[in-house]
């Protein structure tokens, strides 16, 4: 299983926010995805059982291993508008060296809840060996 962060309310983010320099540099989180994070929090209605999910290891199959990821059994998710690119200024730490960071938003369904998924992966795994 891949390690995740659910944030559901900007306490937490702010929590977050203040622990960030106390992780190791595989876990340092990119500064730009917190602050996409709390844009999302201070603009967007998540809904009763929303939430923001940070996923701090590439992907390797974006579909399949963010709905384990997510794990919210039994609801059923679907996909709710177009997948975003998140601009990284910094790109020599470990969680955006060689990687690209993107933004999902999946609509769970019967409720007017959102989950909103930020995950990155390998420059490799997107291109092949020869995209590098």
């Amino acid at each position: 299983m891949k390690k995740s962060v659910k944030i559901y309310k900007e306490s937490q983010l702010v929590l977050l926010r203040n622990i960030i320099p106390l992780l190791k540099k595989r876990y340092r989180i990119p500064y730009e995805v917190i602050e996409k994070a709390e844009r999302i929090l201070q603009n967007v209605n998540l809904g009763r059982t929303g939430f923001i999910l940070i996923i701090l290891e590439p992907l390797q199959n974006d579909m399949v291993e963010m709905q384990d990821i997510v794990n919210y059994y039994p609801h059923k998710l679907k996909i709710d508008g177009d997948i975003n690119d998140v601009q990284l200024e910094e790109e020599n730490v470990w969680l955006s060296r060689n990687k690209e960071w993107y933004l999902d938003t999946w609509k769970i369904k019967k409720e007017s809840s959102y989950i909103y998924i930020l995950y990155c992966m390998t420059l490799e795994r997107l291109y092949g060996k020869e995209g590098k």
